[in-house]
C-alpha cells in the first residue's frame, strides 16, 4: 500500500512536513517519485490525527455526510458501536485499500469520505477494539472488510439484504471492554436519565455525536433518538415533566442564510426550527472553497433548498454577549471562536471549506485565508443590518433594536 509524494501539495502543511521527515523510511521508485508504506506509518499517523480518541466516531459521521447520506443511525452499547447510513458506498477495492486514503487530499468528496472513514477505523483499532468492520452494499450484495488489527484484515461477501442503509461501520469491544461498560451502567446513579436519553448519561462517544452534529444536513440518530437540530438563538433548557427535558430557543431578531445555487455534501441546510422575526437569504456561488455573492439579500418567504448553506448568521437584537463563530466541516462542529473584533450579539455558523486545518482536521490554522474569512463574515453582518434598516418598516423594530442594527451596519470591511 503506497502513497505517492506527488499528492503532497494537496495535504495540510503539518502533514506535508511530517511526510518529508519520513523520507528515510520510504523509497524512490523508477519514476523518481518518493513513496512510503502507509501501513508502516499508521501508528504515527494516528498520533497526529485527532485531539481526542472518541473523535474518531465523528470522522465516521463526516464520512457519511461527505458521501451524501440523508440518515445516519448510531447505536452505542457495552458490546460496541454501530453506525449505518444511506450515502454512496465504497467499492470492494476501496475497502481493501482503505488505509491508503489516510493521506488523500481534502478536495474530492469521494476521497474525503474514504479518508475520514479510514481515520475512524484506524483510531478504533488504536483504542484496542476486538475488531472493526465496514460493510458496503451494492446491487449484488454486501462486501464486508474486517480488521482484527492494522495488519490483519479479511474481506467477505454476503447476499443483499433489505433496508435503506448502504454502509455499516461496526466496532466490537473486547471482553474486558464489555465488562467495563456493563459495570459503568450498573454504577450509574441517574437511571431515569439513561432511560430518557439524557445527554449527561451518554458515554463519551455518544456525547461527542450529540454535541457536535447539530448542524449536520443529514438526520442523525443516537440509539433511536434524533439529535436535535439547532438555530443560533439563545438556548433555554426546561424540564417538561419527570420524564422529559425540553430545549427552547429564544427567537433571534434577524437571521441571514448564504445560499449557493447548487447542492453540495459539504454545505449545510437552513435550520428548520428557526423562529427569527426576520429571515433573509443571500444567493451566490460556492466554488468548493469560497462563496461569492451575486445579489442583494431577500426576505425568506418559502422553504430553502437543502445542503446549499455556506454560512448562517444570527443577530440577537442587542449587544449583550460576545460574538461567536462556529466552524463546521461535513456536518461536524470543529471549533468555536470568539474573536475580539467580532460584533457583539452575533453568532455565525460557517463551513470550513477554503480554510487550512491542522493534521487533526479539527483545529483552524491561523493563515491569511482565515483572517480574510473573518473580515468577510463581519462585512456580511453589516450588509444584513443595512438591508433590514433600509427595506423594512420602522414598526418592525423597537428603538433599541434599531440602534443595535445601526451600529452593526457600520461594522466590517469589504472583501
Amino acid at each position: 500500500m503506497i502513497f505517492s509524494g506527488d499528492a503532497e501539495e494537496d495535504t495540510p502543511g503539518e502533514l506535508a512536513e511530517y511526510l518529508r521527515s519520513m523520507a528515510t523510511e520510504g523509497s524512490v521508485n523508477s519514476s523518481g517519485v518518493f513513496t512510503i508504506d502507509v501501513r508502516a506509518a499508521l501508528p504515527k499517523l494516528e498520533k497526529f490525527q485527532l485531539p481526542r480518541p472518541h473523535f474518531g466516531i465523528l470522522k465516521v459521521i463526516q464520512s457519511a455526510v461527505a458521501s451524501g447520506a440523508t440518515l445516519v443511525e448510531t447505536n452505542f452499547g457495552s458490546s460496541g458501536i454501530t453506525i449505518e447510513h444511506d450515502g454512496a458506498p465504497p467499492t470492494a477495492e476501496e475497502l481493501r485499500e482503505l488505509f491508503g486514503f489516510l493521506l488523500s487530499s481534502n478536495r474530492a468528496s469521494s476521497d474525503r469520505a474514504l479518508r475520514d472513514l479510514a481515520v475512524g477505523v484506524n483510531t478504533s483499532l488504536a483504542r484496542g477494539a476486538n475488531w472493526v468492520e465496514v460493510a458496503a452494499r451494492n446491487e449484488l450484495g454486501w462486501t464486508r472488510q474486517r480488521w482484527a488489527s492494522r495488519d490483519e484484515s479479511a474481506q467477505l461477501e454476503e447476499p443483499a439484504g433489505g433496508g435503506r442503509f448502504t454502509v455499516r461501520f461496526v466496532v466490537r469491544n473486547t471482553v474486558g471492554q464489555v465488562a467495563s461498560g456493563l459495570w459503568s451502567v450498573v454504577a450509574k446513579k441517574d437511571l431515569l436519565g439513561m432511560l430518557t436519553g439524557s445527554r449527561d448519561e451518554m458515554e463519551e462517544d455518544a456525547r461527542a455525536v450529540f454535541d457536535r452534529c447539530r448542524y449536520a444536513p443529514a438526520k442523525i440518530c443516537i440509539n433511536g433518538r434524533t439529535v436535535p437540530s439547532t438555530t443560533l438563538a439563545p438556548l433555554v433548557t426546561r424540564r417538561w415533566n419527570t420524564f422529559k427535558t425540553v430545549e427552547h430557543r429564544r427567537a433571534n431578531l434577524l437571521e441571514l442564510y448564504l445560499q449557493a445555487k447548487d447542492e453540495s455534501p459539504h454545505l449545510m441546510s437552513v435550520p428548520s426550527l428557526s423562529q427569527a422575526r426576520l429571515r433573509l437569504s443571500l444567493a451566490g456561488v460556492f466554488d468548493g472553497q469560497d462563496f461569492e455573492t451575486e445579489a442583494s439579500p431577500q426576505v425568506v418567504t418559502s422553504p430553502l433548498g437543502p445542503r446549499r448553506c455556506f454560512a448562517i448568521f444570527g443577530l440577537r437584537g442587542k449587544a449583550n454577549v460576545p460574538g461567536e463563530m462556529i466552524v463546521v466541516k461535513d456536518g461536524v462542529e470543529l471549533t468555536r471562536l470568539t474573536p475580539p473584533s467580532f460584533p457583539k450579539g452575533v453568532s455565525v455558523v460557517v463551513t470550513a471549506e477554503g480554510l487550512r486545518l491542522d493534521m487533526s482536521q479539527f483545529r483552524l490554522v491561523d493563515t491569511p485565508e482565515t483572517k480574510k474569512r473573518l473580515n468577510w463574515i463581519t462585512a456580511m453582518v453589516g450588509t444584513s443590518a443595512r438591508f433590514a434598516l433600509n427595506h423594512l418598516p420602522l414598526t418592525e423594530f423597537s428603538p433599541a433594536e434599531r440602534q443595535y442594527l445601526s451600529e452593526l451596519k457600520l461594522t466590517g470591511v469589504s472583501r
